[in-house]
């Protein structure tokens, strides 16, 4: 099992080397978008940089809040998560058209969120409660593609990931 483990990361290594990368070593690509979860839809902002060929490391930024009604009340999600990640970009590999980017990776994440619970019946004095959540660090696995519609412009769709959606679309931008 060693061996084999060992035989596919040089392999991988060995085209990474010899291919070239959807982001090169100078680049950067902004990401922005938005992030499908069930307690309300993330607002996220990233930027991914070409560390090697067709290898990225980035970080993320996500924001999300949603309110809801409650036995007479509201129940307000605030959350605020942060990431880290790096992806292997498979263009090359498999041969595929310079507009098109698919990638899988790992990341590791924070998140944070409080829910609120409070009567709006008029009365101050009858708040419920508050919950405050801290995930800790997490490691996911994610998988996503681009479709750059110029050099520079794309949007991107991404499955898996932060702790704190379980998809995002969006937009890139390479600079």
């Amino acid at each position: 099992m060693k061996q084999l483990f060992l035989s596919v990361l040089v392999t991988l290594i060995s085209v990474a080397c010899f291919a070239q990368s959807p982001l090169a070593l100078t680049e950067k690509q902004v990401n922005a978008g938005f992030g499908l979860y069930g307690k309300g839809t993330s607002f996220m902002v990233g930027m991914d940089f070409g560390i090697m060929e067709n290898i990225t490391a980035g970080g993320e930024l996500a924001l999300r809040s949603k309110t809801n009604a409650f036995l007479g009340g509201k129940i307000k999600y605030n959350g605020f998560g942060l990431g880290a990640n790096m992806n292997y970009h498979f263009g090359n590999l498999f041969n595929l058209d310079s507009k098109i980017d698919v990638y899988g990776g790992l990341n590791l994440n924070y998140f944070r969120w409080n829910t609120d619970i409070v009567d709006t019946s008029g009365n101050p004095t009858n708040y419920i409660g508050k919950l405050d959540y801290s995930s800790g660090l997490g490691i996911d696995l994610q998988i996503g593609g681009r479709y750059f519609f110029t050099d520079k412009f794309g949007v991107n769709l991404e499955l898996g990931g932060m702790s704190y959606s379980g998809g995002k679309v969006g937009i890139t931008y390479k600079f």
